[in-house]
């Protein structure tokens, strides 16, 4: 039961900060993008994904690093004495299983959404789902709530992963150019 209150209490820590950066992104440009979309400007839409995609990293991948590197003060500042070094152990796997869902709900999915193929987004979040729960099968006998963390994780980057090379003519995702590097 300890390993439950750990991971819950490391699970809205972590996930939810890396998340938020990327909503922020995702809230201000979508309107952009969508009006952009709408009156057939392709080269604004292209821009305006790639000019989200480097927000969204530029604020999201640092606050993840140091989320990750940090986990141990951030558990000793925000939860209680028996949960501390449970969810100092699972921070750094939630924070970055929460990056990989958070960019693939906030950047990488808009692509099923304009090319409309939301059966293609949905069957790759039905597998990946299917993949949590064998792997929860597999890992947290193993290891417990990290077990349970891990599998997500593993989860989530199967999820977005299928969506990255994903390009229509109508709706291709580009990555920031290579001077963002």
């Amino acid at each position: 039961l300890d390993q439950v209150g750990s991971c819950g209490g490391a699970f809205d820590l972590s996930k939810h900060a890396s998340l938020l950066l990327m909503l922020v992104v995702y809230q201000a440009g979508f309107p952009l993008l969508i009006r952009a979309y709408e009156v057939g400007d392709g080269r604004r839409v292209q821009a305006s994904l790639s000019e989200n995609a480097t927000l969204m990293l530029l604020l999201s991948v640092p606050a993840v690093v140091a989320i990750a590197i940090l986990a141990a003060p951030i558990s000793n500042v925000f939860l209680g004495a028996s949960f501390r070094e449970g969810a100092t152990q699972l921070i750094p796997w939630l924070v970055v299983g929460g990056w990989f869902a958070g960019f693939r709900a906030s950047y990488v999915d808009i692509s099923f959404q304009l090319s409309q193929k939301t059966k293609i987004q949905v069957l790759i979040i039905l597998a990946a789902a299917i993949l949590n729960v064998g792997l929860n099968l597999v890992l947290i006998p193993m290891f417990g709530a990290l077990g349970a963390v891990l599998a997500s994780a593993i989860s989530y980057l199967i999820a977005l992963s299928p969506g990255c090379p994903f390009t229509t003519p109508s709706s291709p995702i580009p990555f920031p150019h290579p001077t963002f590097l």
